[in-house]
């Protein structure tokens, strides 16, 4: 699960670049969950690195990563990046949810249609455990 708030530096984002090649590297499959509620803007230079290296890693992402699910609050954004990213190739199952039950709810059904569903419910009750730790 990505979670950052603020705009991203360049480092931020190599980082992550190099987080998620370890995870390719790892060989399993698995799910992500993006949260962008407080996520600053992505600099042009940021996006491009980042379709660079979408279309660099698109085999392992496609074999590997079973899908992705990006919060947005915003429904407005929600809506814009709905209709942008049908027009740009994704190597991975995707969904924009408006928050992380919906993220939850996409990302352990995708878990179990590929025959991973201990590993979903897995996931339900270390996020259920997360939240209830939260709220004490």
């Amino acid at each position: 699960m990505l979670r950052a708030t603020g705009s991203p530096s360049d480092q931020l984002m190599e980082e992550y670049h190099t987080r998620s090649l370890a995870y390719l590297a790892r060989r399993e499959r698995y799910v992500t969950i993006t949260d962008m509620t407080q996520f600053g803007m992505l600099t042009a230079v940021q996006r491009r690195r980042q379709a660079e290296w979408i279309q660099a890693n698109a085999v392992a992402l496609s074999e590997r990563l079973l899908g992705n699910a990006t919060i947005l609050s915003s429904a407005p954004l929600r809506v814009a990046l709905t209709l942008i990213l049908p027009f740009k190739t994704m190597p991975m199952p995707y969904s924009v949810v408006p928050d992380m039950d919906s993220a939850v709810r996409y990302v352990t059904r995708r878990l179990e249609e590929s025959g991973l569903g201990k590993e979903a419910e897995h996931l339900r009750h270390q996020l259920a455990l997360r939240a209830t730790t939260r709220e004490m």
